[in-house]
C-alpha cells in the first residue's frame, strides 16, 4: 500500500482458515515421558467430577492415546510473516540535501518463533 508518494507499507500474511488436527503427546497424555500433568489436565474425570473436560488420568495406560473426535481441535491460524515500511523524502527536500530520492526501508520478519 502506498500512501501518497512518501510512505510505503507492505504486509505478508500466512494462514489456514479451515483446518482441524489431532491433539497428541502431552496434550492428551498428562504423564508423557514422565512429565507432570499440565494445569488443564487437573479437570479430569472422577466420580465426583463426571462432567470434566478430560477423561480420567492414567499412567502407563493407552486409554488416552486412541484417536477419536474428542481429541480433534481447531488448527486454523493467521500470522503476520513480514512487514516492510518505507519512507521516501519529498523531492524538494532530497534535492536540497543533494540526496537521490530513494526510500529508506525498515523490515520485520517472523520475530515470534514458537
Amino acid at each position: 500500500m502506498q500512501v501518497g508518494k512518501v510512505l510505503i507499507l507492505v504486509c505478508f500474511w500466512q494462514g489456514v482458515g479451515k483446518a482441524d488436527g489431532y491433539l497428541n503427546k502431552q496434550a492428551t497424555m498428562p504423564f508423557y515421558w514422565g512429565a507432570s500433568a499440565l494445569e488443564m489436565h487437573k479437570d479430569h474425570w472422577t466420580e465426583d467430577n463426571p462432567n470434566a473436560r478430560f477423561p480420567r488420568l492414567a499412567f502407563n495406560e493407552t486409554n488416552n492415546e486412541q484417536n477419536s473426535s474428542f481429541w480433534m481441535a481447531n488448527a486454523a491460524y493467521l500470522r503476520l510473516k513480514n512487514v516492510t515500511l518505507g519512507y521516501t523524502l519529498p523531492k524538494t527536500l532530497s534535492e536540497k540535501i543533494k540526496f537521490l530520492p530513494c526510500p529508506a526501508l525498515c523490515q520485520w520478519t517472523e520475530s515470534f518463533i514458537h
